[in-house]
């Protein structure tokens, strides 16, 4: 199985090494083993390995990447500046959008944002609701209202011919408005 799979593999000793810088395998000294050993104890200890299943690392990853890929798409690694995109998409992620946008700010025109400019003002508003998005949709309440919002939605059509739908009942607007109802 790993022979068949696998691109490092011990089994195909003539292309093992054709990924590695010019295509040559490595020559490693004790020094270099002991680093190598190293950083690989280090990162399969005990606590490592702890974080690895729990995702603490993963999620932190996937996080950082899609902050990465937000200012430099796929697409245009070789059309930008991607160190600056990198730079800046950590940056933000550090620091949050408002002040790494002030930070910006701050460093191109030379000058200090006061506490009480427009700028400000309009990138705090910003954090500020941006914080209390992502506090409702981590809260139960909301969780429980999308769950029963999908709930109807996904029945709905189970409900249309069932004995729910009378034709006693009156039409409602969605009902008299094909537009009004999303099915």
């Amino acid at each position: 199985m790993c022979k068949e799979r696998s691109r490092v593999c011990t089994y195909r000793v003539t292309s093992s090494y054709k990924h590695f810088p010019y295509g040559e395998p490595l020559a490693l000294q004790e020094s270099d083993k002991k680093i190598v050993l190293g950083n690989i104890n280090k990162t399969f200890d005990a606590t490592g390995l702890k974080e690895v299943a729990k995702l603490f690392n993963t999620n932190a990853c996937e996080s950082l990447n899609a902050s990465v890929f937000q200012y430099a798409p796929k697409t245009s690694f070789y059309a930008r500046n991607f160190a600056a995109l990198c730079h800046s998409a950590v940056h933000t992620r550090s620091l949050g959008p408002s002040k790494s946008s002030m930070k910006v700010a701050e460093k191109v025109t030379g000058t200090k944002i006061s506490l009480h400019s427009m700028i400000y003002n309009q990138l705090k508003a910003k954090d500020r609701r941006r914080k209390y998005d992502s506090r409702r949709k981590a809260s139960v309440r909301y969780k429980i209202v999308r769950f029963y919002l999908r709930k109807r939605h996904a029945n709905r059509a189970l409900y249309r011919d069932g004995l729910y739908a009378s034709e006693s009942m009156p039409s409602t607007s969605a009902a008299d408005h094909s537009y009004g109802l999303k099915v």
